[in-house]
């Protein structure tokens, strides 16, 4: 891969993941706000959102090693080299254990950052409930944003291989 070209891959994965915390720190507001009846603070959110996400890189990682799961193995079932069946079964399972402990992560640090304002914190339930809204919330959106960027011809931007 080229200088050039590995330059544009982080510069483009840093801005989407800046936007995503940005976006997603507004959706955990709304959800902290209807689950809780709390107003949190905003940039509190973010850094709830940015510490989860890299939590939740080392989680996906170590869930993927633990089921055998990696880019060798997926790119065998792409040339039929092994049984597709319980390769990708193993992935669905990783991706419900990935996606579940996103979820509990994501309370823990709402129960931890989320304070009433007698300064006790917010409680775990209503940290789940929160936290599994603001999931819901952000798949909607997602799928808005893709629906939207598809209708304006932008759904395939591809980086050409060099």
């Amino acid at each position: 891969m080229q200088a050039s070209s590995l330059a544009t891959v982080v510069f483009a994965t840093a801005l989407s993941w800046a936007v995503f915390l940005l976006l997603a720190a507004l959706v955990l507001k709304l959800s902290v706000q209807l689950a809780a009846n709390l107003r949190a603070g905003y940039w509190r959110l973010v850094a709830v959102l940015a510490v989860t996400s890299v939590l939740m890189l080392f989680v996906q990682w170590a869930t993927g090693a633990a089921l055998g799961l990696g880019p060798e193995t997926m790119q065998q079932v792409r040339t039929a080299e092994v049984a597709a069946v319980p390769t990708l079964a193993r992935a669905v399972l990783g991706t419900g254990i990935v996606l579940t402990a996103a979820w509990l992560l994501l309370a823990l640090g709402l129960d931890l950052a989320v304070r009433r304002p007698d300064g006790s914190r917010m409680g775990y339930g209503r940290a789940l409930l929160a936290a599994l809204l603001a999931m819901v919330l952000l798949v909607v959106v997602g799928i808005a944003i893709g629906v939207v960027l598809g209708l304006l011809g932008l759904g395939s931007l591809v980086v050409p291989a060099a």
